[in-house]
């Protein structure tokens, strides 16, 4: 996870109000009145909160065993990315499934499965040549609501939501939310699809001093894959179901 930048990746602005001492996401409310107790005026200065869990691996707590519980499944399986060019050298496009268990430090649990800090995501990483990531981008689009559409959810009951840039992760060039209208909570997302670019690859490649390029068999130049990654929430989706 250091390796691959995503330490800061799940790194939030929390404020806390003076009066109530109740602690909020800052890009979640309005800081100008406490949601939980309404007085005016009361936060200060956002600070950094790690959402991820950390701990030590090995029998000595030091600075060598500092570690974290995965907010995401993802890099399992960019870490296995030479392994598996190493032993099936499969063509291009091809994908990589896993299906996990996440922890995140959510700062105030609530909505049953909605705000919770262990959950299970299902997970895909799609490798592409970069230049026809828009075309694999739409394949995917169109296969998450096959995969809706074969759960039985109704498709007017889903709803795709385009991410601007400014609320997408640091990693991602485009990403789409899917969000389904559950019963008396209104919509809410259960799945998601992201382009990653060459992030992760090429970062762990700098890192491990390993190389990470992917060679065509027709003998053309070597390139670090780009990733297409559909997203879903596993208890979300049943729940929906």
């Amino acid at each position: 996870w250091q390796a691959s930048g995503h330490v800061d990746t799940f790194t939030d602005p929390l404020v806390e109000c003076s009066n109530c001492h109740n602690r909020f996401r800052a890009d979640k409310i309005d800081t100008s009145k406490c949601p939980s107790c309404g007085k005016e005026g009361t936060f200060g200065e956002p600070r950094k909160f790690n959402m991820m869990f950390k701990t030590n691996v090995g029998p000595v707590e030091d600075d060598s065993s500092v570690s974290y519980l995965r907010p995401e499944t993802a890099q399992g399986m960019f870490v296995n990315f030479k392994n598996i060019l190493d032993s099936f050298y499969p063509d291009l496009p091809f994908g990589v499934a896993q299906i996990g268990r996440n922890f995140r430090n959510e700062i105030s649990p609530r909505d049953f499965i909605f705000r919770s800090r262990e959950f299970e995501i299902m997970e895909l990483e799609y490798f592409i040549h970069p230049k026809e990531w828009e075309r694999y981008f739409e394949q995917w689009r169109v296969q998450s609501q096959n995969w809706f559409e074969a759960l039985g959810l109704s498709k007017e009951k889903i709803k795709e939501i385009e991410v601007p840039a400014e609320d997408r992760a640091h990693y991602s060039q485009r990403t789409i939310d899917f969000h389904y209208d559950f019963p008396s909570l209104g919509f809410d997302e259960i799945g998601g699809l992201a382009y990653r670019t060459d992030f992760d690859l090429k970062n762990h490649q700098e890192r491990s001093g390993k190389k990470l390029e992917y060679r065509p068999k027709d003998g053309g130049e070597a390139f670090i894959p780009h990733v297409i990654e559909p997203t879903y929430g596993v208890d979300r989706n049943v729940m929906a179901v």
